[in-house]
């Protein structure tokens, strides 16, 4: 997943400002599979909530922070999450 994550991260240029629906949107799109292995591999299949599956997604993008290849910026942002509902979102910038 982290390689999923950093590879659509990547593709951002230096200096764009991105939030976390746009990367797991990217991700679904581009491998899906690899989506629902990640569900699968931590969730149990009576327990799934959307909002804990992408909080933890999100945390991947951290990990990329502390690599210096993005920076959390201090405001959220306000976008469409995956279900279609406009909802406040860690927002970042690619370096």
């Amino acid at each position: 997943m982290q390689q999923a994550i950093q590879e659509i991260v990547l593709e951002i240029p230096s200096g764009c400002s991105f939030d976390s629906h746009f990367v797991i949107a990217r991700l679904i799109k581009r491998d899906y599979d690899a989506y629902l292995r990640f569900v699968a591999d931590r969730f149990d299949a009576a327990t799934i909530q959307t909002n804990r599956v992408h909080g933890q997604m999100a945390e991947q993008i951290t990990n990329l922070e502390e690599q210096g290849i993005v920076e959390r910026l201090p405001q959220e942002s306000w976008s469409e999450n995956v279900q279609g509902n406009p909802s406040p979102c860690a927002c970042w910038r690619k370096r």
